[in-house]
């Protein structure tokens, strides 16, 4: 894999890289947006809105920067009606993320979660840490 044209990247990496614009997540987030296409399903776009707007987060970001965020999600994003679902993670509400990156033939699924992790791949689509597609496509 050398690009990221087309990425799957669960809701603590896009949140992660709002927080900290220095981050791995943040320069995923940079390269898809200006590189390619971030892939959603309904269930997974619907957990980034839930979770974006959490009072938690008010510290780090206003209601502008969140709203900016979700358009330009949906400017970048493809988003995938979900037919086949699969079963493999010890945390259902993963599976989700592993439906759209099967759906619309992802390059590679990007989390921080551990029950994704360690799926290694599936259906031949790599799962990894922002940390490591950062060091696999060469981002600075």
């Amino acid at each position: 894999m050398t690009s990221l044209e087309r990425c799957v990247c669960d809701t603590n990496v896009l949140i992660s890289s709002l927080i900290s614009r220095s981050s791995p997540p943040a320069k995923i987030v940079d390269h898809v947006t200006l590189n390619g296409f971030f892939l959603f399903s309904s269930t997974t776009f619907a957990e980034l809105e839930e979770v974006i707007w959490r009072e938690k987060f008010d510290r780090y970001f206003s209601t502008e920067k969140r709203q900016n965020f979700l358009n330009n999600m949906r400017r970048v994003g493809l988003f995938y009606e979900i037919g086949e679902t699969v079963e493999l993670c010890r945390d259902k509400k993963d599976n989700p993320f592993l439906d759209v990156a099967l759906a619309g033939k992802a390059d590679c699924l990007i989390t921080g979660d551990a029950d994704l992790l360690v799926l290694k791949q599936i259906g031949g689509i790599q799962i990894m840490t922002a940390a490591q597609a950062v060091s696999i496509i060469g981002i600075n």
